[in-house]
């Protein structure tokens, strides 16, 4: 299958048009929303075709290399088997400028003669409420750049922008920010750790929240204060309208989660009920008569 395909965008689609459809994927297809073999392996794919096609360079090449071609003249090429290093130098050395402007093919494929240089991975660590909120993050990364065989380093300080539901292990990327050979520059890829120091835990744009109570607030009523990632303070109670909390219930609050574009997850409070150890006879006696 075709990145084109797995991405479900046509050949003519714009640079915005294959970002909408990679992140509606990614998050369809998200570990924690899709937890089978397929979403793990469309996820997978997903990843990899975007990795191509959301890159100008990479795409045209991608382009070219599956386009149609002549197999016929590969087969009967005489200089198939010759190695390319050798050619590289026989027509090239000593003449710096001489292939400034040529392309090479190979089995059909471009070849890049100075060849584009390693991407730069760099880990970021972020808080859950910087997720909640999105965040612009420093980051500092060192590059080399290789220009005609001689090799500088040097040092730039980025501001990154987090959007708002990024997840552990996401890759965000700062195109043409890495490393550069011979004026080809790589990508930044950008993995972000997320650090939960909250009382919530995560479900994809969910937020968990456990809520322990008595045996007493779970039959004559409660009330329980959250704080919430957004900073505002939701009040949960039910003395004025009396229900029994069952052990293991919940209560889901919907728009109070992670937001995620047009999407809002929701917040979900898991109840658990503390049962005493023990029961006194007196108290014991009042309570079947109550019951």
């Amino acid at each position: 299958m075709s990145h084109y395909k797995t991405l479900g965008v046509p050949k003519t689609a714009s640079n915005d048009e294959i970002k909408k459809a990679y992140r509606a994927l990614s998050l369809k297809y998200h570990p924690d929303r899709n937890n089978t073999p397929e979403a793990k392996e469309k996820i997978r794919l997903v990843n990899e075709a975007y990795e191509t096609l959301g890159d100008v360079n990479k795409r045209k090449e991608y382009d070219i290399r599956n386009g149609p071609r002549n197999t016929n003249f590969q087969q009967n090429n005489p200089f198939a088997n010759l190695n390319q290093d050798h050619i590289f130098k026989a027509f090239f050395n000593g003449a710096n400028n001489v292939n400034s402007n040529i392309r090479v093919f190979q089995n059909g494929r471009p070849v890049n003669i100075n060849g584009r240089p390693e991407d730069i991975q760099q880990k970021v660590r972020i808080t859950i409420q910087q997720s909640f909120h999105g965040a612009s993050v420093p980051i500092e990364i060192n590059r080399y750049i290789l220009q005609d065989n001689e090799r500088t380093t040097e040092q730039e300080t980025f501001y990154v922008s987090i959007p708002q539901g990024v997840d552990n292990n996401e890759i965000l990327i700062l195109k043409d920010k890495g490393n550069m050979r011979n004026g080809i520059k790589s990508d930044v890829k950008i993995v972000i750790q997320l650090e939960n120091n909250s009382l919530f835990k995560r479900k994809g744009l969910d937020l968990l929240y456990t809520c322990k109570l008595s045996l007493k607030e779970a039959l004559c009523g409660f009330s329980h204060e959250i704080e919430h990632l957004s900073g505002k303070k939701l009040a949960i109670s039910t003395r004025n309208n009396p229900s029994v909390i069952n052990p293991g219930s919940e209560r889901v609050f919907q728009n109070y989660g992670l937001v995620r574009g047009v999407v809002k997850g929701s917040l979900i409070i898991h109840f658990e009920v503390e049962f005493p150890a023990s029961i006194d006879e007196e108290n014991r006696t009042k309570l079947s008569e109550l019951l």
